[in-house]
């Protein structure tokens, strides 16, 4: 095994530059085996014993060297991200700083009724709080648990089975027992188990959308590239989880598993951590003043009761004082609140096409300020349309909405092949090298007559058959097909003329025009320039990268983030896929998008229409301005309540309001009404004004606490005060009577009210009911 060290389990080395410069450390690592020939290629790996005479001959691997290269390589499989056990995945759900507000909350209850297990109300305030975390610690495990399924989907794109050449024999082995220098025979359909340089080919096509999201077969070869070629567009080298659409070939086995191209991009798209969405990070922020809030009037509250009651009895200042404040200040029924509100709009997003996997991230796709979008299949739809004809001197137009349909007499009329319209359909059907492939939908179902008639309802333009139709080859030539096939099935047509000869159409040159100055950049600039110069491009009001590799996508997210952009990508390939996790949202395809974009993604477009993401935004923007205008709701009813209590706290006065009547009101007949705004209707300027910035618009703002607190939350504490106070000024007890009585008079074990206050004659019972009238 002296030479064995060409045979490596990562044989991606940096190719140096064409131009003589330095490489540079973000450069992406190419495989060498590319541009050397076969016979240089033996000679660096002699233990896979490739035969330079007659490739066919080749005797690969011993039983040998397999088991040594297994030891250095390990196992062809894609390794998963360390797995974070269910239970772990349950408790940082109890994380979230409202829950730890009510959770603190609730355990102050509970040390309250422990101290003083005469007053039940502390222990039924504590078990309600206690459900309130519980439910929605639970609710949001769940929905983080079906998510973070990223490397599921990458495993599906990986075969289960190739055919490897081991002492000279064909043989056929599960793919994961693959090890770096394997030969293996790749035909058509088969999946490329691995990362390989094709040693010998015949006719091979391969598409390689699962990595470029380009869905045109490519022309593989053997013949050595030039050095000049990214080894992502190297036609020697075909890559793991690429499907074989024609031909047959022999490849040496180059990487495989985490190592392969697949490897790491997964390896991107599962380590890259979720972001803290905007309003998870407002929330916080709120969560921390209101903490604050609540400690500081608490505490204030709490010494002045001590100095009131001159040092006795701190235990029990502590519960009715600073317990009682704590409840108070923390707006229990603002989660759900927030989670009613996100889930109603993200129901009124599916009805836009739009579906939303996390909830949080509905307001943030209002908030983007940037959008990072995949050219084939998202803003096109990677599928060629014929849209019109021109035959027999005679013009059609295409149908709105789909392919164009030219209307046609009878079979026997086609057939015959007697008019223009007929011929050109047929010409269409055969001088054609795309196929048409059929899967039954529903095999309890006999599969039905084919009416070919067009459905223009139908997003792809296939015919309106009982099966899925599926197109592969050139676009040109699929486009064509389509138009046959929604005027005559194709398969018919083939059969009545079976193919004898053939000079294929050579759709290679073609002309492209570029009319509008739009500054484009090569994904291999990115490699060479510093991250300033990367930010300086993006800075730039609309740039258009060429050629990107999903390492250069994700480059450009993160350098739009930290330019305190609010990013947004859309994409629906396996190499959009970290770039698509990185993002503050992202966007993904649901007709054509892969599996791996989806998972990655946290919102889908489910129409596949570009547009979609627009009423998506709008969306976005409404459910914020309906979320401001709910806290705001929510703090105002929030000071009338604490108010009244710091009164009768400061000055000892009986309590207007007991902590699970607090409870009642913030889980009871407040969630309904802030519930309601969730329905408000959008502005009338929602879509005409610019992104919000994220440093300076606040969900959370001062000028809304000032209204909160001080404009209509003092209004409504003034209102709730002279209620207050006019219960017991009807029974002839005025304010000055009530001030500091609370101590002597408005307890259980008190003494007759009018004993020392003067006014009407209440005692235990009387007091109890006009306490209890107070309160209301």
């Amino acid at each position: 095994m002296a030479d064995q060290k060409h045979v490596e389990c990562v044989p991606m080395t940096p190719t140096p530059r064409v131009d003589g410069g330095k490489t540079s450390t973000k450069e992406v690592e190419r495989y060498w085996q590319a541009y050397v020939q076969v016979e240089d290629l033996a000679k660096r790996v002699p233990d896979s014993r490739i035969s330079t005479v007659n490739l066919e001959h080749s005797q690969g691997f011993s039983s040998a060297n397999v088991e040594e290269a297994r030891q250095v390589c390990g196992f062809n499989r894609l390794t998963p991200p360390k797995a974070v056990p269910d239970y772990v995945l349950f408790l940082q759900q109890f994380l979230d700083m409202f829950r730890i507000l009510l959770a603190v909350a609730a355990v102050l209850s509970l040390i309250g009724y422990l101290i003083d297990t005469s007053e039940n109300i502390n222990l039924y305030l504590s078990i309600v709080l206690f459900v309130v975390v519980i439910v929605s610690g639970t609710t949001t495990f769940l929905q983080a648990r079906s998510t973070g399924k990223v490397m599921d989907s990458f495993k599906n794109m990986l075969p289960p089975q190739c055919t490897a050449v081991r002492d000279g024999v064909n043989k056929t082995i599960p793919a994961e027992e693959l090890v770096v220098g394997d030969l293996v025979w790749v035909r058509n359909g088969d999946k490329v188990p691995a990362d390989m340089r094709i040693l010998l080919c015949n006719n091979l096509k391969v598409e390689n959308s699962s990595l470029t999201g380009e869905t045109e077969l490519i022309n593989i070869t053997s013949s050595v590239q030039d050095e000049s070629v990214a080894h992502l567009e190297c036609k020697n080298i075909v890559f793991n989880g690429s499907l074989c659409f024609d031909g047959s070939a022999l490849g040496l086995v180059l990487s495989i598993g985490d190592s392969t191209v697949i490897g790491r991009i997964a390896e991107l798209a599962t380590t890259t951590a979720t972001r803290e969405t905007n309003m998870q990070r407002e929330v916080r922020e709120f969560v921390r003043f209101v903490g604050i809030l609540a400690v500081v009037m608490a505490g204030t509250l709490f010494a002045i009761g001590v100095a009131r009651k001159n040092g006795k009895d701190v235990v029990s200042t502590f519960v009715t004082d600073f317990l009682v404040i704590i409840v108070a200040n923390v707006p229990q029924g603002l989660p759900a609140t927030i989670t009613s509100l996100l889930t109603i709009t993200a129901k009124r997003m599916a009805m836009l096409n739009v579906f939303v996997k996390r909830l949080d991230c509905v307001e943030t796709l209002g908030s983007i300020s940037l959008i990072a979008t995949d050219k084939t299949g998202t803003l096109t739809k990677n599928v060629m349309t014929v849209t019109d004809t021109w035959a027999g001197r005679e013009f059609a137009a295409q149908a709105a909405g789909g392919h164009l349909v030219i209307e046609l007499s009878d079979k026997t009329e086609f057939l015959a092949g007697m008019t223009p319209k007929a011929v050109l359909t047929r010409g269409a059907a055969l001088c054609n090298r795309a196929a048409r492939n059929t899967i039954q939908l529903d095999s309890t179902k006999p599969a039905a007559r084919p009416s070919w008639s067009f459905s223009d309802e139908k997003k792809s333009g296939l015919v309106n058959l009982p099966v899925k139709a599926q197109y592969t080859g050139n676009p040109s030539d699929i486009a064509l097909l389509r138009f046959a096939d929604s005027n005559y099935p194709s398969d018919l047509l083939r059969e009545e003329y079976p193919l004898m000869f053939e000079i294929p159409f050579n759709s290679t040159n073609k002309w492209q025009l570029v009319i509008v100055p739009s500054p484009v950049i090569h994904g291999g600039v990115i490699d060479h320039i510093s991250i300033e110069d990367l930010k300086d491009i993006l800075s730039l009001k609309a740039v258009v990268f060429a050629r990107t590799t999903p390492q250069h996508k994700l480059q450009i997210v993160e350098a739009s983030q930290e330019l305190g952009l609010c990013v947004g990508v859309t994409g629906d390939g396996v190499n959009d896929a970290p770039a698509l996790k990185q993002a503050n949202v992202g966007v993904a395809m649901g007709l054509n998008g892969s599996d791996v974009a989806r998972q990655a993604a946290d919102i889908i477009i489910m129409d596949d229409n570009f547009s979609s993401i627009v009423r998506g935004v709008e969306q976005g923007r409404v459910i914020y301005d309906n979320l401001k205008k709910t806290i705001a709701y929510t703090l105002t009813h929030l000071w009338p309540e604490i108010f009244p209590l710091v009164i009768s706290l400061a000055f000892g006065m009986p309590y207007g309001m007991t902590s699970l009547q607090i409870l009642s009101i913030d889980l009871g007949t407040e969630l309904g009404p802030a519930i309601s705004i969730a329905y408000e209707s959008a502005e009338c300027d929602v879509m005409k004004r610019p992104p919000r910035d994220l440093k300076k618009d606040r969900l959370v703002s001062k000028s809304m606490l000032i209204y909160a607190y001080v404009v209509a939350g003092m209004v409504n504490a003034a209102g709730c005060l002279v209620a207050y106070g006019s219960v017991f000024w009807r029974k002839g007890v005025s304010f000055s009577d009530l001030f500091l009585s609370t101590d002597d008079y408005w307890k259980s074990d008190a003494k007759t009210f009018c004993d020392e206050a003067g006014g009407g004659d209440f005692v235990a019972g009387a007091k109890l009911e006009l306490w209890v009238r107070a309160e209301k």
